[in-house]
């Protein structure tokens, strides 16, 4: 059973790993640019599915850090904004 526990524990860094090598560039190409609302709500959705990991959680920081002032109600919504 461990060792059950420990296999399913090494496969689920992975797949945090492979997230985030996947989303990386994504958010590097949305603060390059200007995006619609919509486009960083489901970006920004997407990112918490992996919001229990560092670097995910660092990437979902960086676009709200780059659209705050763009769309300051989204955060607000998102409760990042009182």
């Amino acid at each position: 059973m461990g060792n059950d526990i420990f296999s399913a524990v090494i496969e689920l860094n992975k797949i945090r790993q492979q997230a985030y090598e996947i989303y990386l560039p994504i958010v590097e190409e949305l603060c390059n640019r200007e995006v619609s609302e919509e486009e960083l709500s489901h970006c920004l959705d997407y990112l918490l599915d992996f919001a229990d990991d560092a670097s995910m959680l660092e990437l979902y920081k960086k676009l709200c850090r780059r659209f705050v002032y763009t769309y300051p109600r989204r955060f607000r919504i998102h409760g990042l904004l009182q």
